[in-house]
């Protein structure tokens, strides 16, 4: 897997992860 590919994905899942984040500190 190219490098940059990889970097975007990391990237979508770190978007992800702080979304879920902030939906839990609302509750």
């Amino acid at each position: 897997m190219p490098t940059h590919v990889h970097m975007i994905i990391k990237t979508s899942n770190d978007k992800n992860n702080i979304s879920k984040i902030i939906q839990l500190i609302k509750y």
